[in-house]
């Protein structure tokens, strides 16, 4: 089993929350970020799905 840290528990709960729809400068304060742009490699280092394309129906 590869190795786990506080790390990855902070950057699997930040993706969670914005996942989630909670705003990224929330996660930013919870996870004690100065600057947005490391609460965003947080996220996307673990965002590991693709696109998917909207299948909501237009009226």
């Amino acid at each position: 089993m590869p190795s786990f840290g506080f790390r990855d528990l902070k950057g699997k709960g930040a993706t969670d929350m914005w996942r989630s729809g909670v705003p990224i400068e929330q996660i930013q304060l919870l996870c004690g970020h100065a600057d947005k742009a490391t609460t965003e490699k947080y996220i996307k280092a673990r965002w590991t799905e693709t696109a998917e394309p909207n299948k909501v129906a237009m009226l």
